[in-house]
């Protein structure tokens, strides 16, 4: 093959022949087709995809004039041969690959043939890998009807770009451009080549998973937007979080999503915490979810003793919005991740900050109390006896204490929480998470108590001692966990849109005198805080009727016309990510205007969707970035729970 196919056609670059003598090419081909790997053609693969025959990939590569020290970027892994190929000559191969399945496959079979200089991403190659740029060298082995700027960008000064360009999906010319000092280029025709068309957003604009019509007439805003935003794997690609690892110089994260019950916003978040917590060094995560039952988790996880809540953990409604397969795998992730560090101060902690779960709170104190303080733990019991009559309605409670004839439990929770604070020293030994744990669960339970008569009274304002109490919560969680250089620890926090969006960007703060723990973070820690928020157009979503209803999945609605949705729809991103702060001044000033938003909870009324799940938001003022996925899916609720006592299962009784 060498000496007639790539030799005999004039290829004379040492480190290709002999690469290409190396390589065994059949390794590579699908099974049938393998006794054709040496016959000068180029070969089908599945997805519809070729591997180029052999005088194309020595001629891609000669061009390329790879050196040793050279970093290459290949666009189109294919079945990983050419890659195979350039490893040999050079320190690095980056490949990419848009069909997962192809990216996979091409990922196993280099690294069981020891290719170990080899990197297999899965995504849209047309945008490149701006995370790993500059390159010496690109080579891209699909067609594009330009040149993609992107591809450009990431070259280095004399760096070579290989791409067969043409106005035809299957009719090219080889090109070779040189980045010249300045940044120009130098262009060279090395005549006719027929590749696969270049998929993607600088190439040619093709879907195979999701099914919609690119808008004839795209408007100016969408194409700012389209121009700006940068594209992104699935959420579930090994290779999803690099693309935040802009967030690492924040020290508190807030991620946010659009829904409550999406699949891939729980994926996404898992995988941007992952690389925090791993290149990073955040060591904090708190979620909008009950400070008792997180704390059940974080026993797990970081293997301590936590207080008996009496209950399994997530088992009040909505159970499925932490009990679900996407979350147990990342607090499965976390558990293996903290057992791997010897010192237990690397570990990362897992904290509930939202003001349910009053029952369980009580159940921890007196637990806690029961072993290091009898006298007082009784009095815990006598003084939480007041919301007996309530146990299985609280809002009820609230109702009633509107009427003359009933003493609120007020005095009695504010009792036991100073009580609490004044003898904390005699039972946490100085130990944080003990302190932790016995005062935040006794100011839950005063907070709560208010939290449930102020409901009646004004929502602004049960909304505000909501989102103060998640605010300070999440300062004393901070303040119990210090890095190396004694500050707080770096902190993600997972909680809806409409928490981590600074409310003075929305009708909660203009219309309704709202705050929220966006709002509070960014007055209180300015930059050093990053606020990310997730949307969707379409698919399902796990959501109940009514609040204490069944989980069901439902149909996610059409954006409506004008909406936020409705403008990202028009793009031609499956996923993708906008910075604020990199935009063009005109998209910026555009985002700055108010467009409708939708926010699903745990109740999703699609019939009276305007009404119920749309409010108005400037998002250029409400987010610092803003995840946009275009079709997802409901997440998978796990089994109804069951008593914790199963400890082989525990902590989430399955």
């Amino acid at each position: 093959m060498v000496e007639t196919q790539i030799a005999g056609r004039g290829i004379k670059d040492t480190y290709v022949l002999e690469a290409m003598r190396a390589v065994p090419r059949e390794m590579f081909m699908p099974v049938g087709v393998d006794e054709l790997a040496y016959e000068d053609m180029p070969l089908p693969i599945e997805e519809d995809q070729t591997i180029s025959q052999p005088y194309i990939v020595a001629l891609m590569a000669e061009l390329a004039q790879i050196h040793p020290d050279d970093r290459v970027l290949e666009i189109g892994a294919g079945s990983g041969y050419a890659a195979a190929v350039i490893s040999l000559i050079a320190e690095h191969v980056y490949t990419i690959e848009r069909h997962e399945s192809l990216a996979m496959r091409a990922e196993n079979i280099l690294s069981d043939l020891g290719y170990d200089n080899v990197s297999v991403i899965h995504g849209d190659g047309s945008l490149g890998l701006p995370v790993e740029a500059p390159f010496d060298v690109i080579m891209v082995t699909a067609g594009a009807p330009e040149v993609p700027e992107s591809l450009k960008a990431q070259l280095s000064i004399g760096g070579r770009l290989i791409i067969p360009v043409g106005g035809h999906e299957r009719q090219q010319n080889m090109m070779r451009l040189i980045k010249l000092p300045d940044g120009d280029f130098k262009i060279e025709n090395h005549g006719p080549v027929a590749f696969v068309p270049l998929i993607g957003r600088q190439g040619w604009f093709k879907n195979n998973s999701i099914t919609r019509k690119e808008p004839e007439n795209k408007s100016p805003i969408v194409k700012l937007l389209e121009h700006d935003a940068q594209a992104l794997p699935a959420p579930d690609s090994p290779h999803f979080g690099q693309f935040f690892d802009h967030l690492g110089e924040a020290d508190i994260v807030l991620l946010g999503e659009s829904t409550h019950g999406t699949a891939e916003f729980y994926r996404a978040r898992a995988a941007i915490t992952q690389r925090l917590i791993l290149k990073h060094g955040f060591k904090i995560l708190a979620l909008e979810a009950d400070y008792p039952d997180v704390s059940v988790l974080d026993g797990f996880v970081r293997n301590r003793d936590v207080p008996d809540i009496g209950k399994p953990v997530f088992a009040r409604f909505p159970e499925w919005m932490w009990r679900n397969d996407e979350f147990l795998q990342f607090v499965s992730w976390i558990k293996a991740y903290n057992e791997s560090q010897a010192d237990p101060e690397n570990m990362t902690g897992i904290y509930g900050i939202d003001i349910y779960g009053l029952q369980s709170s009580i159940n921890a104190v007196i637990d806690f109390l029961k072993d290091k303080d009898p006298q007082l733990a009784e009095l815990a019991r006598m003084r939480y006896s007041c919301f007996e009559p309530w146990w299985d309605d609280l809002v009820n409670y609230g109702s009633t204490m509107l009427t003359e004839d009933y003493k609120s439990c007020e005095e009695d929770v504010v009792k036991m929480l100073k009580d609490v604070l004044l003898e904390r020293q005699t039972y946490t030994n100085g130990y944080a998470d003990n302190y932790l744990d016995i005062t935040r669960n006794a100011t839950l339970i005063a907070n709560a108590e208010k939290y449930y008569r102020t409901i009646f009274m004004s929502s602004a304002a049960s909304w505000n001692l909501r989102d103060e109490h998640m605010f300070n919560t999440l300062c004393a969680i901070r303040n119990s966990r210090f890095n190396s250089s004694g500050a707080p620890a770096k902190t993600v926090v997972w909680a809806h849109n409409s928490h981590i969006g600074d409310a003075r960007a929305s009708d909660m703060g203009v219309n309704r005198d709202e705050i929220n723990l966006g709002q509070l973070c960014r007055e209180n820690f300015g930059d050093k805080v990053q606020l990310v928020g997730f949307g969707t157009a379409s698919g399902t979503v796990a959501a109940a009727d009514y609040w204490g209803g069944s989980v069901e999945i439902k149909n996610i609605n059409t954006p409506m016309p004008g909406s936020y949705e409705d403008l990202w729809s028009e793009t031609s991103f499956d996923y993708a990510k906008l910075s604020m702060k990199d935009i063009d001044d005109k998209l910026r000033e555009k985002l700055a205007e108010n467009f409708m938003q939708r926010a699903i909870g745990v109740i999703y009324k699609p019939e009276s969707e305007m009404m119920s799940h749309y409010y108005n938001a400037r998002p250029a003022k409400q987010f610092d970035h803003y995840v946009w996925m275009h079709k997802t899916a409901a997440l998978t609720p796990l089994p109804q729970s069951v008593e914790q006592e199963e400890l082989e299962t525990y902590p989430f009784g399955i």
